[in-house]
């Protein structure tokens, strides 16, 4: 447990850095190794002067340092009691680019789960459309913090019920393999990074407390969770 912390006190602090178009993370807590490889993967860097990490503004840079601002202490201890590590509040500010490393063997990592019970291989989708009546899936690639995950959008492998085909419509029954990862869309509708994936907040519904994210600004773009093997979807099109 994490001494002298305030309940739902964040990781670290984003501050953007107009004159260099830069965003920086100052961390008040040791970033764990997870962090510190997603910070790298996203194009942050170290910078001894400033004790932060720093990139250029971007969505993907953005959205990965609102995510690091909004996860708790409280949060991050439960994400490091699972991977074998220790949460530890930064005595200096320049000791902030890694956490100490133990000379203990590291502790077996358990399955990712988010603190929606949400893993990596989980299906979401959402149906859409007038004229038409569209299914855009989307998988979980990554999990980012305790509330957060990065999605790709995908197209799982699906049959069509023959008793309901149509002309212009059909019922589509999705095969949802959660062991990997379902080819991916060359373009989206809804992701800013369909090649990479885009991070979004999961939250939980309060009509029926599923798991959903939101996709855009609008409150009617989001895909909500999916859950079992197989999954019967009805899809229309009008040319």
């Amino acid at each position: 447990m994490l001494n002298a912390y305030t309940p739902g006190e964040s990781i670290a602090k984003k501050e953007l850095n107009k004159d260099l178009n830069g965003v920086e993370l100052y961390f008040i807590v040791y970033p764990l190794k997870g962090t510190r490889e997603t910070l790298k993967k996203e194009g942050f860097k170290w910078n001894h002067k400033k004790a932060c990490w720093y990139a250029k503004q971007t969505p993907v840079t953005l959205s990965t340092a609102d995510v690091m601002e909004e996860t708790s202490i409280k949060d991050y201890e439960v994400i490091a009691a699972r991977t074998g590590e220790k949460v530890e509040r930064i005595q200096k500010a320049t000791e902030a680019k890694k956490a100490p490393e133990s000379k203990k063997p590291a502790a077996k990592k358990a399955e990712p789960v988010n603190k929606y019970g949400v893993k990596v291989g989980d299906y979401f989708n959402i149906s859409w459309g007038y004229e038409q009546t569209n299914i855009n899936w989307f998988q979980v690639v990554e999990l980012v913090g305790s509330c957060s995950a990065r999605i790709k959008e995908v197209y799982p492998d699906y049959s069509t019920d023959k008793e309901t085909r149509q002309a212009m419509s059909e019922d589509r029954i999705y095969k949802l393999d959660r062991s990997k990862i379902s080819p991916a869309a060359t373009r989206s509708v809804f992701l800013k990074d369909p090649e990479n994936g885009d991070i979004k907040k999961i939250q939980l519904s309060k009509y029926d407390s599923k798991p959903y994210i939101r996709l855009s600004n609008s409150g009617r773009d989001y895909a909500s969770l999916i859950e079992g093997d197989t999954c019967k979807e009805y899809v229309s099109w009008y040319y």
